[in-house]
């Protein structure tokens, strides 16, 4: 039996030169492209009318009016792509840009999981940098290869973008938990999943074209992905709120503990727009003690 695969794209005053990118490799590789716009002006237009009425037809745009959150995003296309009779979700960035294959490689390895007998809840490609064309590495998680596919392994968590999931793996798991807004949904995501007794992949076999955040930069030596004064709210908020769930890793916990730390010295006296950093960053801390609930 031939699976359809959906792709969902969260849009937010994208490049649209990016986009268009993104998804002329998307449309040849998926059943059909669902775009979840939550920018405050309607980008329809600016995309579907430079691209053929081929493609057009496998795009469904839906306009939110308003800056919903990447989980509430997402969660808005997965219920459609599941009302169209999608068998898989594939989650995508709109800066994303699939290597060609990279869907084919990635059904390909979900199934062969599959045959291995494991209980593969998500899987997803190596992400590429584009700023210097490497793939993003680990630095403190180290993972170990499925026994039987030693170019497949497996890890604690992956990025949203590229992640393939089931349709039976979000009928268990659930969706993306709006409450967080737009950071560590993923991560989150994929702790539930664990919890719930599955286990997420990540194959060597097929690559994706991404960026982190606005950029890297070095601190102290280390590459770290700095983020928009307003997203730093949404990650001190967000890492109050994981580290009190049991099913957060600990090494997540003290990792983010450390580079938050780094940050919080580090934002408010190289990064502009300096002060703004700083108060988002308190504020965040902030919400964060407060409890689940506080945007």
């Amino acid at each position: 039996m031939i699976e359809s695969v959906y792709a969902i794209v969260i849009l937010y005053n994208p490049q649209i030169e990016q986009v268009l990118k993104g998804l002329s490799s998307t449309l040849e590789q998926v059943d059909k492209v669902i775009l979840v716009d939550n920018s405050p002006v309607s980008q329809e237009n600016a995309i579907l009318s430079v691209l053929t009425t081929k493609d057009t037809s496998k795009i469904c745009y839906l306009f939110n009016n308003a800056n919903l959150g990447v989980a509430e995003g997402q969660n808005i296309g997965i219920k459609k792509a599941l009302a169209f009779g999608a068998d898989f979700v594939l989650i995508l960035d709109q800066d994303s840009i699939p290597e060609p294959m990279m869907v084919k490689n990635l059904m390909k390895d979900y199934q062969l999981l599959i045959h291995l007998n494991e209980n593969v809840g998500v899987i997803g490609p190596v992400s590429i940098n584009k700023q210097n064309n490497q793939p993003y590495k680990p630095r403190v998680k180290k993972f170990t290869a499925y026994e039987g596919a030693p170019h497949i392994w497996k890890v604690t968590e992956l990025i949203s973008s590229g992640s393939l999931i089931s349709k039976t793996t979000f009928e268990k798991v659930g969706l993306m938990d709006e409450r967080l807004f737009i950071d560590a949904v993923d991560h989150e995501w994929c702790w539930r999943a664990i919890r719930y007794g599955f286990s997420c992949a990540q194959t060597t076999s097929a690559s994706l074209g991404h960026m982190l955040g606005e950029g890297d930069r070095k601190i102290l030596g280390i590459s770290i992905a700095i983020t928009s004064p307003f997203r730093v709210f949404y990650q001190y908020r967000n890492y109050c709120y994981l580290v009190k769930e049991s099913y957060v890793p600990l090494y997540w916990k003290i990792n983010n503990a450390v580079k938050f730390s780094i940050k919080l010295i580090y934002y408010p006296l190289f990064v502009a727009p300096r002060m703004q950093y700083l108060r988002n960053m308190v504020k965040g801390i902030k919400a964060g003690m407060k409890g689940w609930g506080d945007k």
